[in-house]
């Protein structure tokens, strides 16, 4: 399958009863492709899906010399688990879990470790080297909310000293409940 300037896809499917495989080697993807802000990538992987009737299995690895993204999951009934996204580029990684659910409230569980990250190797964002925990509970419908936790520690962005923790609740219409004590450059 090719997705024009974003790259090609190809591979195989296997079916049987009560099991299918999907295998699928990815060359050039480009991210920019499908989202602007993003740099231009040309990176080649794999995709690997498993289907049964009690769950689908999705593993991902792709990289270029610079950058490395990866995923395990898996839906199973009306949940899809992150067992393991990394997000690499420029030195930091991003390492995150968690559980979405699929129907209702989609209530949701996340958890993400950021070591030396830096936005701006991805992207057109601010440079940074962050190194974070943050967790966040909550759901995405019928309006989204969540409640996040963060702790950054030895951390710059733009050049600036960044350290600090905090609680705090959000949603699409306010966020409330701040508990934050973050210090930002000499403050």
């Amino acid at each position: 399958a090719g997705f024009g300037a974003g790259g090609a896809a190809t591979g195989s499917g296997r079916a049987a009863p009560g099991r299918a495989t999907l295998d699928l080697a990815v060359k050039r993807l480009d991210l920019r492709a499908f989202h602007q802000p993003l740099r231009a990538t040309r990176l080649d992987g794999t995709i690997a899906a498993v289907i049964t009737p009690s769950a689908q299995d999705v593993r991902a690895n792709l990289a270029q010399a610079n950058m490395r993204f990866a995923l395990d999951g898996t839906r199973r009934g009306d949940a899809f688990e992150v067992k393991r996204l990394v997000a690499a580029a420029g030195g930091g990684t991003l390492t995150a879990a968690g559980t979405v659910g699929l129907s209702g409230k989609q209530a949701f569980d996340a958890r993400a470790k950021l070591d030396r990250f830096d936005p701006s190797a991805f992207g057109a964002y601010p440079s940074a080297r962050i190194n974070a925990d943050v967790a966040a509970t909550g759901a995405l419908a019928p309006r989204w909310q969540a409640d996040a936790k963060l702790d950054v520690r030895d951390s710059r962005w733009r050049d600036a000293r960044l350290d600090g923790n905090g609680r705090f609740a959000a949603s699409a219409a306010e966020v409330h409940d701040v508990h934050a004590s973050l210090r930002v450059g000499a403050n």
